[in-house]
């Protein structure tokens, strides 16, 4: 299975209730991950489902959460630049057409 990417957002009133070395362990599980935006953005090949497992049960019961698989070809926002540079690096931007073909003229026909 190809990597994509997954936005996973949780809502918890007390993060002191949280195990953030296990929480952090879980993050790690894909293929990398960056903070933007109070949300971390995970590279990974495991299922939206199988994530949602993951961090479950590391999470009191008044918790939310929720992850979705997202395309990050369509993006802007404003983030650090550290995000940014991620994101650039683990998802580039797709190549134009025009930028592929660059100054090719074709061939004129002969009449």
């Amino acid at each position: 299975m190809n990597p994509y990417f997954v936005l996973v957002t949780v809502s918890v009133s007390d993060w002191s209730r949280i195990d953030i070395d296990a929480f952090i362990k879980v993050l790690g599980k894909g293929q990398g991950f960056i903070t933007a935006a109070g949300a971390w953005i995970i590279k990974t090949t495991s299922a939206v489902d199988v994530w949602f497992r993951r961090f479950e049960t590391l999470l009191p019961d008044d918790s939310q959460i929720f992850i979705v698989k997202i395309d990050l070809k369509e993006r802007q926002g404003l983030l650090p630049k550290a995000a940014w540079d991620w994101i650039d690096r683990e998802a580039p931007p797709p190549v134009s057409l025009s930028s592929l073909l660059g100054s090719f003229n074709p061939p004129k026909k002969e009449s």
